[in-house]
């Protein structure tokens, strides 16, 4: 069985830039095999879910049947692995940065977004089981969105209070 290559920056193949691009570090010879962006049919495959994840977050704005908030984070995941460019912008607009860097920083979700997503899956909910008229479809799709639901609200409104550092006293 062959030896995994040393990717150390001391040893840079000829020709081989090390570097990434981006905000200084404190270390400027990151090897590139260790932050780079991936390359290929992995970042387009990447790429399109990002995109297909934040149209499917836009319809979900309008749209009672689907969520937005669980779209953008996968968008902001996608786009995190194949392009921090799209991801920082993702994360910088003033309507969902908010909520998806709550999520990032301190896995929490705000109270209007619990109450948004409770009232969403009880409208589909509903529509489902008036439209479909089936007792299977009521049955599992409450219980799918019982589930989801009990995930959603045990999950942190607000970031824990900061420590001052202080023992107890």
């Amino acid at each position: 069985m062959a030896m995994p290559r040393d990717p150390s920056p001391t040893t840079p193949a000829p020709g081989t830039d090390t570097t990434v691009p981006g905000p200084a570090t404190d270390d400027a010879a990151t090897p590139a095999s260790i932050t780079a962006e991936p390359g290929g049919a992995k970042r387009v495959a990447l790429l399109g879910l990002g995109y297909a994840c934040l149209g499917m977050a836009a319809l979900g704005a309008v749209l009672p049947l689907l969520p937005t908030t669980v779209f953008l984070i996968i968008a902001a995941w996608a786009f995190g692995s194949a392009s921090p460019a799209l991801r920082a912008r993702l994360l910088s607009d003033p309507r969902v940065g908010p909520t998806l860097r709550d999520w990032q920083q301190h896995r929490t979700v705000s109270r209007r977004a619990k109450r948004a997503a409770a009232v969403a899956m009880a409208i589909s909910w509903t529509l489902a089981t008036v439209l479909v008229r089936d007792l299977a479809v009521a049955i599992i799709s409450g219980t799918c969105l019982l589930l989801v639901a009990a995930w959603l609200l045990t999950r942190p409104s607000a970031p824990p209070p900061a420590r001052c550092g202080k023992g107890p006293a």
